[in-house]
């Protein structure tokens, strides 16, 4: 295993990796149709994009726990038993939301969306937010 933090970080093509997974169970979740987190996150470390790194099913669990973060922060509907877990650099932070983005319409009902730097809530570290809005039709 190795040590060095630079090389431990995740890619952009691992977090999307990782969103994916979690928004495939999120959808099963949103359905109520049963599902296995562990099938999916062995079928997902198993088709891994980076295959230089590898990457614990601990590791897999804890970024599904961050997206958690990031979507209940958003509040947006989250994956149950994936308890949101706040340590989450910024810039991670900023690739997640934008993946959440990319993968909204598989949920439906979130018509409009967008990316907005909104300083007066985030004075701390000007760290963008995604706001959505819900559009009734």
């Amino acid at each position: 295993m190795n040590n060095n933090k630079k090389e431990n970080l995740w890619t952009e093509k691992e977090l999307d990796h990782a969103v994916n997974a979690y928004f495939d169970m999120l959808v099963l979740q949103l359905k109520n149709e049963e599902f296995s987190k562990t099938d999916i996150r062995n079928k997902y470390l198993n088709t891994w994009p980076n295959k230089n790194v590898y990457r614990s099913r601990r590791s897999f669990e804890l970024r599904m726990c961050n997206i958690s973060y990031v979507m209940i922060n958003n509040k947006l509907p989250h994956l149950h038993g994936y308890l949101p877990a706040q340590n989450i650099g910024s810039n991670v932070e900023k690739i997640i939301s934008s993946l959440i983005l990319k993968n909204i319409h598989r949920i439906g009902g979130i018509k409009d969306y967008d990316l907005v730097n909104n300083s007066s809530d985030n004075i701390d570290n000007g760290s963008p937010t995604i706001n959505f809005s819900e559009k009734k039709l």
